[in-house]
């Protein structure tokens, strides 16, 4: 029997395509589903002037902001792996080439370093998820009012995330907008390897 150890010299990180893609889907779910329950919940009658809330909202909504980091945090390190594996392969001048077409620049969010307005793009967005020394959901509210009256105010996810951290002693922050920035994990991951 020969050492497996050879066998696999030269052998990079298996990437699954399906696997970013699921996590992309569970991700816009989380976030989609957000405002559609507090939509939902809102609607729901009060009983004796005490808000009810439907178990499926209150489920949602002491679960989902974790969920979604924990997997905008593994989206994060399986796109950067795909990206380092196609930037040096046999094809990576087309894969630059493709890059550059589906970078996301100024379009998936915003990063700011030490208040200076700096270049993000779907590398650096992942990077910052990666290496967030804080990271939360930004929430909305959807209200209902009987008259002037309030009814009801349930909290949702709008779709952006925060992250701030530090890099080389400076402070940056930045926002990606979750479905901005999953259209451009798509279009990166279009590329065959």
């Amino acid at each position: 029997m020969k050492n497996p150890y050879w066998s696999s010299q030269g052998q990079t990180h298996p990437i699954s395509i399906d696997q970013i893609r699921g996590l992309c889907f569970d991700v816009v779910n989380i976030v989609a589903a957000s405002g559609e329950l507090a939509g939902d919940s809102a609607d729901i009658e009060p009983d004796e002037g005490v808000p009810s809330e439907s178990r499926i909202f209150q489920l949602h909504h002491e679960l989902a902001e974790r969920e979604l980091c924990e997997k905008l945090l593994r989206l994060a390190v399986l796109v950067r792996t795909f990206d380092d594996i196609a930037s040096t392969s046999a094809k990576a001048d087309e894969y630059r080439e493709h890059a550059n077409q589906t970078s996301g620049q100024n379009e998936i969010g915003f990063l700011r370093v030490d208040g200076s307005v700096a270049d993000f793009n779907l590398r650096e967005a992942c990077n910052k998820i990666i290496h967030a020394q804080e990271i939360r959901a930004v929430y909305d509210d959807a209200v209902r009012f009987s008259g002037d009256e309030l009814v009801s105010r349930r909290w949702y996810c709008d779709g952006e995330v925060e992250l701030k951290g530090t890099q080389n002693k400076k402070f940056w922050e930045a926002s990606v907008y979750i479905f901005d920035f999953i259209e451009t994990v798509l279009e990166r991951i279009d590329f065959e390897l």
